[in-house]
């Protein structure tokens, strides 16, 4: 499979140490001199840019992440900044949104490369993508949360910055359908799961799945959806889970649009039933009965 289209590489969990070296030759030849002035005035802004830059080429997302909240605090302007300068691209906030999505426990080229092989529930697919991987949901929406900066929605951001939203919202569906289904990351739904229930006490035997994880996880998919165009001229062939989250969208419409998690949208209903299925979901079984409120 061929990916045309790499966003933010370098701040992905990215397996080929070279990597480091080429960022160390591309910006000693730019820098010159200065790189050692730079790293001499540790209080400066670019000082510090440049600290998070090393730390996120030494995969250490926790000092990457710190070393761009204090650029943020420190120099707004440089913060914003997302441009060109001598051939070098300098954007802190696409960065940290790198570092955020792969303390999630998303590796970028790993996932991308695997999208052709999909087939059967997107739902389980994704959540098999992250089985055996050190995971941290809630850094996935911190990683949105950065990118929805440039623009609310795919119309107002870069090919690229769509593409890692897409991305993105494939790992939050993969990742909070793990952590809460998944708990012996063997690639299946614990047996002791159930997507109707909400009961996530660690005390009892039978565990389900939050509200708050339902609108990450149906959010996840509205983002995937809204910038589907990206992520799809980014592969050579086509993506049986991305067709049939198409065909999911088409069927459950507005609920299952929604790239706000918070949103008034949201169904929970809708989404415990399409998790709670054997050909679209993560379960065996199909179906949710719930008690009713007021019965007539």
């Amino acid at each position: 499979m061929l990916i045309k289209s790499k966003l933010f590489l370098s701040n992905f969990r990215v397996p080929f140490v070279p990597i480091f070296l080429l960022f160390l030759s591309i910006f000693l030849g730019s820098c010159g001199g200065n790189l050692f002035q730079l790293t001499a005035k540790k209080d400066t802004t670019e000082a510090v840019y440049q600290d998070m830059k090393v730390a996120l080429n030494n995969l250490d997302y926790d000092t990457a992440i710190s070393k761009a909240l204090e650029l943020q605090t420190k120099d707004s302007s440089f913060y914003l900044k997302c441009e060109k300068i001598d051939g070098m691209k300098i954007c802190p906030r696409e960065d940290l949104a790198g570092a955020y999505a792969s303390k999630c426990g998303l590796n970028f080229v790993t996932f991308v490369s695997s999208l052709t092989s999909s087939s059967g529930s997107p739902f389980l697919f994704f959540m098999q993508k992250f089985k055996s991987v050190t995971i941290t949901p809630a850094m996935c929406y911190e990683a949105q949360k950065v990118i929805e900066t440039f623009g609310a929605d795919s119309t107002s951001r870069t090919t690229e910055q769509n593409l890692f939203m897409a991305i993105l919202g494939m790992a939050k569906m993969g990742t909070y359908l793990r952590d809460a289904a998944d708990q012996d990351q063997d690639g299946s739904a614990d047996s002791t799961y159930d997507s109707c229930s909400s009961d996530v006490d660690p005390n009892t035997s039978a565990k389900g799945i939050s509200e708050e994880y339902l609108r990450q996880v149906v959010s996840g998919m509205g983002l995937v959806i809204d910038n589907l165009a990206s992520v799809t001229a980014a592969l050579s062939g086509g993506s049986s889970a991305l067709t049939a989250l198409e065909t999911i969208k088409n069927t459950c419409g507005a609920a299952c649009s929604i790239t706000d998690p918070n949103s008034s949208s949201f169904n929970p209903t809708v989404t415990r039933n399409l998790l709670k299925s054997s050909d679209q979901g993560i379960e065996t079984s199909s179906g949710c009965t719930f008690p009713c409120v007021v019965c007539l």
